[in-house]
C-alpha cells in the first residue's frame, strides 16, 4: 500500500496516504474525502489525484472493490444494509440520487463492516460469559475466578483472579478467535475465511 501514494512524497506520507485509503474506501468514502483526510494528517494532494490513487487501490485489489461495488448494488436497490448474521440498518435516502443518496450508500457500507465487527464483538462476550459461567463478582471462595466488566465499542474489559497472564490470555484468545468462528459457522452458516485476531493487555493499571 505504501507504493499507492503518487509520488515520492517520503515513506512517512506514503503510510498516511496508505492507511487512509484503505479505510476510506472499505467504508464507502471517495476521491474528495481522502483529500480532506489526508490534509488533516498534514498531506496535500489535488482531487485528481486522491482519484487516482483510489483507482489504483482498485486495480490491486480487484475482489475487494467488486465486494464493494455490490454491496452498494444491493444497498441501493432494497434500502438497507444487513450483517453475514442478519443484522440490517435501514436506508432508505439510498435508493435517491445526489447528496442523500451517495451518504446512504457509505452508511451502508460502514455499517455492513463496522456492525459485524460489533456482531462478533457481541458473541465473543457471549461465549466468555458463559465460560466463566456468568460471574457477576469475583467470588473469594473460588481459587480461580473472572468476570467481565463492560465492552467499550470493539473491546471487552474484564478482571480475574488466581490464573496466570498466560492462562487468561490462552482462555480469552481461545473464546474470541476459534469459538467464535465455530458459533458463526455452525448457529448463523457463516464462514470467516480468515483467522480473528485479537489484541490482550493484563495487569493493566488503566486501560483508556
Amino acid at each position: 500500500m505504501d507504493r499507492l501514494a503518487a509520488g515520492d512524497a517520503g515513506l512517512k506520507e506514503n503510510r498516511v496516504v496508505a492507511k487512509n485509503t484503505n479505510f476510506l474506501i472499505l467504508y464507502g468514502g471517495g476521491a474528495w474525502r481522502l483529500t480532506k483526510t489526508a490534509r488533516v494528517a498534514g498531506v496535500f494532494m489535488s482531487n485528481a489525484q486522491a482519484k487516482q490513487i483510489i483507482d489504483r487501490w482498485k486495480f490491486g485489489f480487484p475482489e475487494l472493490a467488486n465486494t464493494l461495488e455490490l454491496w452498494e448494488k444491493v444497498i441501493r436497490r432494497y434500502g438497507f444494509s444487513s450483517t453475514p448474521v442478519g443484522r440490517k440498518r435501514r436506508l432508505p435516502n439510498a435508493k435517491l440520487s445526489g447528496r442523500e443518496g451517495s451518504t446512504a450508500i457509505r452508511q451502508g457500507i460502514n455499517s455492513r463492516i463496522q456492525s459485524f465487527a460489533s456482531d462478533i464483538t457481541l458473541i465473543a462476550m457471549m461465549i466468555l460469559d458463559k465460560k466463566f459461567n456468568g460471574s457477576y463478582i469475583l467470588d473469594s471462595r473460588k481459587k480461580k475466578n473472572a468476570r467481565l466488566l463492560l465492552q467499550v465499542h470493539d473491546e471487552i474489559v474484564g478482571e480475574y483472579k488466581g490464573y496466570t497472564h498466560t492462562e487468561i490470555k490462552n482462555i480469552v484468545t481461545k473464546c474470541m478467535t476459534e469459538d467464535v468462528n465455530r458459533y458463526l459457522k455452525l448457529q448463523r452458516g457463516v464462514n470467516i475465511p480468515i483467522p480473528l485476531e485479537i489484541d490482550i493487555d493484563t495487569n493493566m493499571k488503566r486501560w483508556t
